[in-house]
């Protein structure tokens, strides 16, 4: 490997090690707590190289963002394949991953995220591309028969979202676990358009 190619792997790999560190000091602490001289120091590279690599935390938290979002777009993809793309199970499996991820964050971090607007301007556009994904997957749900056909279920997504978002950012829910949330909050709306075979359905992963 010559020196310019060796300089640019080099640098490619310690973006990601810096990407990673950083993601584990924003959900321990949040975001503001986070300097760019904790990261720095945690890896052992002087701030000049970090400056060099990111030039802010903003910019930062954006690709720590936007990676850990790719990693679960594939996660789910490759589930959705080995279930057969069966809506029920996807739906199953996005509780796992957000109660895993949930209850092992900081909640300054959800709370913060606001205050950065890059970021802000990301999560919008993010919702936008959710939006159509959501209602495309709804649709999948009624082919199935699992989901009412009579249900707007733009409405109704809208209004999951926010309910999730306001006990997010909310700091009075700072201390209510995913399950509980799910459990008081989305499981409700989930119930009330799931037809007889989709509670049917709902009854069984439960009991699991």
């Amino acid at each position: 490997m010559d020196k310019a190619n060796f300089s640019s792997a080099y640098r490619k790999e310690l973006r990601t090690k810096i990407r990673e560190v950083a993601m584990q000091h924003f959900l321990a602490k949040g975001i503001r707590a986070v300097k760019m001289d904790d990261i720095a120091n945690a890896l052992s590279i002087s701030k000049r190289t970090l400056y060099e690599l990111y030039d802010n935390k903003e910019d930062l938290l954006l690709e720590v963002l936007k990676e850990a979002e790719e990693s679960r777009h594939n996660r789910i993809s490759a589930f959705a394949e080995q279930v057969d793309n069966n809506v029920m199970e996807i739906i199953f499996e996005l509780y796992r991953m957000h109660a895993e991820a949930y209850d092992n964050v900081n909640p300054l971090f959800y709370q913060e995220l606001k205050k950065y607007p890059k970021v802000t301007n990301y999560l919008d556009e993010k919702d936008t591309v959710d939006e159509n994904l959501t209602q495309a997957f709804f649709n999948l749900g009624i082919e199935q028969g699992y989901f009412r056909k009579e249900i707007d279920f733009a409405i109704v997504a809208k209004m999951m979202r926010e309910c999730v978002r306001y006990a997010i950012y909310n700091t009075d829910f700072t201390t209510v676990k995913f399950d509980y949330l799910f459990t008081n909050v989305i499981f409700l709306f989930f119930r009330g358009f799931c037809t007889d075979k989709g509670i049917e359905a709902v009854n069984r992963m439960c009991d699991k």
